[in-house]
């Protein structure tokens, strides 16, 4: 399982060595949504508001292609302080380059949970979102990100959320 992880991480980072060469963007965000675990083992009948917090590094290329880790919290927001747990994605982009302020994107990968026991898990993610370039270099992120799991192939969880954030981009 570290070994998947390993080479997950390698992999971003030599695809985000041929994106570098257009644009590098840090970014960090805020989203509510929503913790939910169904079957026995993981989460049963769990279904809560959640937060999640946390920020990351999009590497995109000219024609729109990319790659970009991030990590962060989440918990529920009933009892954050008690519930949270860490958060890590390794994810590939596509940007929808329009020329305009406003630019689209869809993402998908891999996020694995750790820190909290019965929470360590390897999921799938996908989601889609805009950016909406204030300047040249700042722009604000509204994106729906959905998290995926079914490790014993009987129970499912879930951790879906809203995020709002900035960005911040190299070049233009």
């Amino acid at each position: 399982m570290k070994t998947k992880c390993v080479v997950a991480v390698i992999g971003m980072l030599s695809l985000g060595s041929l994106a570098f060469a257009q644009s590098a963007q840090p970014y960090g965000f805020f989203a509510p949504g929503q913790i939910r675990g169904f079957g026995v083992g993981l989460l049963p009948g769990l279904s809560e508001t959640a937060f999640h917090f946390g920020g990351g590094l999009k590497l995109i290329s000219r024609s729109g292609l990319g790659a970009g880790l991030e990590m962060g919290t989440a918990g529920s927001s009933q009892s954050f302080s008690d519930t949270n747990f860490g958060v890590f994605s390794a994810n590939g982009y596509y940007v929808f380059k329009t020329g305009s302020k406003l630019e689209p994107f869809v993402t998908g990968g891999y996020t694995r949970t750790f820190g909290r026991d019965g929470l360590e898990y390897n999921w799938g993610n996908f989601g889609g979102g805009i950016t909406y370039w204030t300047s040249r270099h700042t722009g604000f992120l509204l994106e729906f990100r959905d998290h995926v799991t079914s490790p014993d192939g009987l129970s499912t969880g879930q951790l879906w959320n809203l995020r709002i954030g900035m960005t911040f981009r190299s070049k233009s």
